[in-house]
């Protein structure tokens, strides 16, 4: 007598092992998931050249706002748009960040940083934010053979009455080798910052000032 024996197919293994499919088709899900979660990590993270290039921008702009702070403390202590070549020097340097800005970012709007310090120069030069650069403008005029009345004409010019400025305090009377003044003794920003005047057989022989 015959026996008959049947082979189970493939299809019906889930039947003879359902606990084992199971639990395949759970690693076949969670590596689906964990590939698909890892695809999207990729995608939604930055590329490492866009980071370097947002650190860039962050850096250059930095750059620029610190350039201007230090021009506008430089006027406001020194006058430093009066001297020559200064205006030169601040817009290459904002030019240079300028082209820098362009070279990372491509855009036009990285010509705003270069416009930006070319009008704020134009703005120091225009307008007096301190009494240093009416005292630099004075010490210019002043020359070698001036009598005291065409010195303190000059100085009064500079530092008018009613003008947004104290007027300089002459310190101590006239002496045979000249007099100095103090530009603002009321406030401490200024209160050392001195023109020297000085004279000889009652002409002047020049003059020069001293910062605070």
């Amino acid at each position: 007598m015959w026996m008959r024996f049947e082979i189970p197919s493939l299809s019906s293994t889930g039947a003879l092992f359902p606990n084992e499919v199971a639990r395949g088709a759970g690693h076949a899900d969670a590596g689906g998931s964990a590939v698909g979660f890892g695809s999207s990590r990729a995608a939604d993270a930055p590329p490492v050249r866009q980071r370097m290039r947002r650190v860039a921008v962050v850096v250059l702009l930095g750059l620029a706002v610190a350039v201007a702070l230090f021009t506008l403390v430089l006027d406001q202590w020194g006058g430093a748009t009066q001297l020559p070549g200064f205006d030169a020097v601040g817009v290459g340097v904002m030019a240079a960040i300028g082209v820098s800005l362009f070279l990372v970012t491509r855009s036009r709007a990285a010509a705003l940083v270069p416009g930006g310090g070319v009008a704020l120069l134009l703005f120091l030069r225009l307008v007096d934010l301190s009494p240093v650069k009416p005292a630099l403008r004075a010490v210019r005029q002043i020359h070698a053979g001036m009598t005291e009345a065409d010195v303190r004409s000059v100085l009064e010019q500079q530092f008018p009455a009613g003008s947004r400025f104290r007027r300089a305090l002459w310190v101590g009377p006239m002496r045979p080798d000249g007099f100095s003044i103090v530009l603002d003794p009321h406030d401490s920003r200024y209160d050392a910052a001195v023109i020297q005047i000085g004279f000889e057989a009652e002409r002047c022989t020049g003059a020069r000032f001293l910062a605070d």
